[in-house]
């Protein structure tokens, strides 16, 4: 103990280091030797990530709302590719964070933008398919990912493997429509039409008569609305409720999800085969999460999950002291893992059907940037579990409750027509009973027979001389084009 002096210095290693090469023949780390005085640059590059995805999700949001959905995917992929490609083979330290995070800019506002626009090309009885399709995908990516990585066990070559197929959406986003919807909002109605008339052409409908008109008449009716910002959405009481109550949903869903996540990624095993696990129990999730929200409803089938999140989670406290019962802590957290999931399925389907076409992007902007602001403490929440163990469920199973009863209060949106202006959310679905239970079934029954399919709910007012509002205009347009 009393060989070492101060003024002797430190001096690094000289003949370099050995690294585990059990699992990777070479990464990041061992490329760049980020280890003693530079062990921490890996957490630098997670931060500068979160930073980014935060950065992008909000102004990507507010892009999709001002120049359109299309535009803005594309240059999503655009950022994604250079970014990517310029960080795997970034000489220095600088390059590679920076590089990194302006790629992350890109997520998740790739998912979202595109999200969006899909869920404006259909009707509302296929928003859930569409987004049941597109976590679907997620889920099978994500599943596929430990064995690539397994496969290749080189940072570079799973880099190059995972990006560069990006590029195919260059080519396939031409063929990819602009919304209607968020065209009629900008008043670009021709474009609108020529879109509408491609897609009753594909669905072999007739266009309505009255086309023309009708595009006149919804333009006339949007001239009326200013051009807003994303604080636009607190301009009327209930949307003001509406957005606070979303933004806790996302903000809760997602720092739960990845607290979840990390916490058991840290379990015993290959990490190969932990990844693909945690993956994997997200497919029945997200068909739970699609059947449950078609036939059973968006608002219940997200409060019931959520609750099942946090019972879990606070059901695991008095658990963690007793060895014997660790198979039951697992299970539980495996629950949580995937009623979480469900939740997060439905939060985003909410967040589409609530929200008007104007600012449709800028809301869900809105809720993924605080969710990913806030989720940057989710590793310091799975920390504290080493001053207590039952601080981290005891927080996450909180979140969970407290975002349940709020999502309670979010309106039942299986059926409806979405709402396309700002004037549409002054008192949409207002009247809805708070323990009423709208289920598909109960659906068919209104709609009465001979109706053709499900009667869409709105709430129609009149506006100017103009017989409805613009979302049930809209809605008539797409009733009538099978979209």
């Amino acid at each position: 103990m009393g060989l070492y002096r101060p003024a002797w210095g430190l001096r690094g290693c000289m003949h370099g280091w050995e690294y585990d090469r059990s699992n990777w023949r070479r990464t990041a780390v061992s490329d760049f030797d980020w280890v003693c005085e530079d062990a921490a640059n890996p957490t630098t590059v997670l931060t500068m990530n979160s930073v980014g995805s935060v950065v992008g999700t909000l102004v990507y949001g507010i892009m999709a709302d001002m120049i359109g959905r299309r535009p803005v995917f594309f240059l999503n992929i655009v950022i994604f590719l250079i970014g990517g490609i310029i960080n795997i083979f970034a000489p220095t330290f600088l390059v590679f964070v920076a590089s990194r995070a302006i790629a992350q800019t890109t997520f998740p506002s790739l998912y979202n933008t595109f999200f969006t626009l899909a869920v404006e090309l259909v009707g509302p009885s296929l928003r859930g398919q569409v987004n049941a399709i597109a976590f679907c995908v997620w889920t099978v990516s994500m599943c596929l990912l430990p064995l690539v990585a397994w496969l290749v066990a080189d940072w570079q070559w799973l880099g190059l493997i995972t990006i560069v197929p990006g590029a195919y959406f260059l080519v396939v986003c031409r063929y990819i429509p602009e919304s209607p919807r968020w065209l009629i909002s900008v008043r670009r109605k021709e474009e609108a039409k020529e879109i509408l008339k491609d897609i009753a052409a594909v669905n072999k409908r007739e266009v309505p008569k009255d086309l023309d008109q009708m595009l006149d008449d919804l333009s006339q009716q949007i001239e009326h609305e200013k051009k807003y910002g994303i604080f636009s959405l607190f301009k009327y009481r209930l949307s003001a409720i509406r957005t606070v109550f979303l933004t806790f949903c996302f903000i809760g869903n997602i720092v739960i999800y990845y607290a979840l996540q990390m916490n058991v990624s840290n379990m015993a095993g290959n990490e190969f085969l932990n990844f693909f696990l945690l993956s994997a129990v997200e497919a029945p999730a997200n068909l739970i999460g699609w059947l449950g929200s078609e036939h059973l409803g968006r608002r219940w089938t997200e409060v019931g999950f959520l609750a099942i999140t946090g019972v879990s989670c606070l059901t695991i406290m008095p658990l963690l002291f007793s060895p014997e019962l660790t198979w039951l802590v697992t299970a539980l957290a495996i629950t949580a893992k995937f009623s979480i999931t469900v939740s997060f399925f439905v939060v985003f389907l909410q967040s589409a059907e609530i929200y008007p076409t104007v600012l449709r992007g800028s809301g869900q902007a809105l809720g993924s940037t605080m969710a990913y602001a806030v989720g940057i403490g989710s590793p310091a929440i799975i920390y504290l579990s080493n001053a207590n163990p039952v601080l981290p469920y005891l927080i996450l199973g909180s979140i969970a409750v407290l975002c349940a009863v709020m999502a309670s209060f979010l309106p039942e949106t299986l059926g409806t027509d979405m709402p396309q202006c700002l004037e549409d959310t002054r008192d949409f679905l207002h009247d809805q009973p708070y323990f009423s239970f709208i289920t598909r079934r109960k659906l068919r029954a209104e709609s009465g027979a001979g109706s053709g399919g499900l009667r869409r709910r709105s709430v129609v007012v009149s506006q100017d001389g103009l017989n409805g509002t613009v979302s049930t205009r809209l809605a008539k347009l797409e009733a009538e084009a099978a979209i």
